[in-house]
C-alpha cells in the first residue's frame, strides 16, 4: 500500500555483520537502495541501519528492501521500518529517567507485544512493552542479560533486533535532519 506523500523512514536489518554472517558492506546497501529507487539513502554503522525517504509504507518497504538483499546478497534478512515520527515518540517516552547509553536501547519488533508479557524474572534488567516496540535496560550488559532479543522473540512469535539507546538517539538526530 502507498502512501500519499514521502516520509523519512528507519530501515532496520536484522543480524547483519554479525560475527561474520549476512556480510552486507554498509556502501553496497547504498548502491542497492540507489538501484531499488532510493538514491539519497544513507547507512549508520554496520549494523543495518538505512535512512530512506520514501512514499510507500513501512510492510512495502520492508518487502522491496528484503527481497532486493536476498538478490543481491543471497541473504535472508529481516527487515523492520519505522517512521521519523516513531523513532520521536519513543525518545520522548523512555521510561526511565536515564537510560544508559550502552546498556538501554529499544527493541524493535514486527508486530504489536502483548503488554503482558512478564519480563520482571529478569530483574535488575528491565523492560517497558510499548507496542510494536520495547524499551529495555540491561544493567548486566547486553551480552549477558537473559532479556534478550531472541527470548523475546520467542515468547511473542515475532521478528526483532536492538539498538542501544546511543544509536537510537543518532539514528532519531539524522532522521530529523532526513530529507
Amino acid at each position: 500500500m502507498s502512501t500519499s506523500s514521502t516520509q523519512a523512514q528507519l530501515v532496520l536489518l536484522r543480524a547483519v555483520n554479525v560475527a561474520g554472517k549476512n556480510v552486507i558492506p554498509m556502501a553496497e546497501m547504498r548502491a542497492l537502495m540507489a538501484d531499488l529507487g532510493y538514491p539519497g539513502a544513507a547507512t549508520y554503522l554496520q549494523s543495518g541501519n538505512v535512512l530512506v525517504s520514501a512514499a510507500v509504507d513501512g510492510a512495502e518497504l520492508s518487502e522491496l528492501v528484503r527481497t532486493g538483499i536476498a538478490d543481491r546478497f543471497g541473504h535472508d534478512v529481516q527487515v523492520l521500518t519505522r517512521t521519523r515520527d516513531d523513532l520521536a515518540y519513543l525518545i520522548t517516552s523512555v521510561p526511565w529517567e536515564y537510560p544508559a547509553n550502552s546498556s538501554s536501547g529499544i527493541v524493535f519488533m514486527s508486530g504489536a507485544v502483548d503488554p503482558d508479557l512478564d519480563t520482571s524474572r529478569f530483574s535488575p534488567d528491565r523492560a517497558v512493552i510499548d507496542g510494536c516496540d520495547i524499551h529495555v535496560d540491561c544493567p548486566t550488559g547486553f551480552g549477558k542479560t537473559k532479556l534478550s532479543v531472541a527470548w523475546l522473540e520467542k515468547q511473542t512469535d515475532l521478528v526483532g533486533t536492538r539498538r542501544n539507546w546511543k544509536s537510537v538517539k543518532a539514528l532519531h538526530e539524522r532522521l530529523e535532519a532526513f530529507e
